[in-house]
């Protein structure tokens, strides 16, 4: 597992982080692991949602600060990681850079985001409500192009991206999942009908989340073929 550097202080609202990620997104060719891409100033706020305070990572490109509103991307990590590490996995930052993008990683309380698949303990986590007022800080703070917000994840992140595609899907411009498919609970009882651009990313012999719907009743997923014609129906194609 590569490793990362990172000097953290605390999580005090808007306090900068200095990260030295040793990831990067091409590794060398001969197998000798990833290499340091540069050090990139990031802040750690927080947001305080029904009585608790919870933590999320912020990426603001110096582009951002000429421009009155800036697309968002929220990026939401797996079962049992972090927002750190999600960041420095993902390693979005060349592309917020390039591109005017703020990237925001939300951080879970606990191992999982509050969805039908996680844990019975997770189900009353306010975690959308947590999202809602992560965009709203940051757009107070930089602001955001609300007609440009995205959501991507990494596995139970990706669920919860879909979570939030049926619960806020007249708010988010496109949602991508990686690492996992459509959640069968999820496509059966989503409240929206609002077509979004849907990007998977799967992996065929992923031992999770199966790519054949064969698996569809034992693991509570869609498979990969399911997926796409799930988001194909919802989206009018």
């Amino acid at each position: 597992m590569p490793s990362s550097r990172c000097h953290n202080t605390g999580l005090l609202r808007g306090l900068p982080v200095r990260s030295l990620s040793l990831l990067s997104l091409a590794l060398m060719a001969c197998g000798d692991g990833p290499t340091v891409v540069r050090e990139v100033d990031t802040l750690v706020r927080t947001v305080d949602v029904q009585g608790s305070s919870r933590s999320y990572w912020l990426y603001v490109p110096a582009s951002a600060a000429a421009s009155p509103s800036t697309p968002l991307l929220l990026v939401f990590h797996g079962a049992t990681q972090t927002a750190s590490g999600a960041a420095l996995m993902s390693w979005l930052y060349p592309l917020a850079d390039a591109e005017g993008l703020i990237v925001a990683d939300p951080q879970a309380t606990g191992d999982y985001w509050n969805t039908p698949n996680s844990l019975p303990r997770y189900w009353d986590v306010p975690d959308v409500p947590v999202v809602d007022e992560v965009i709203n800080d940051i757009d107070r703070e930089f602001g955001v192009d609300r007609s440009r917000l995205h959501v991507a994840g990494f596995s139970n992140g990706a669920i919860f991206t879909e979570v939030l595609a049926c619960t806020r899907g007249d708010r988010f411009a496109a949602v991508a999942m990686v690492g996992a498919s459509m959640s069968l609970e999820i496509s059966q009882n989503c409240p929206s009908s609002q077509p979004i651009p849907a990007l998977f990313f799967f992996g065929d012999t992923d031992p999770q989340f199966f790519w054949s719907d064969g698996f569809t009743a034992a693991s509570g997923m869609l498979g990969g073929a399911g997926s796409a014609q799930w988001w194909a129906m919802n989206n009018g194609c």
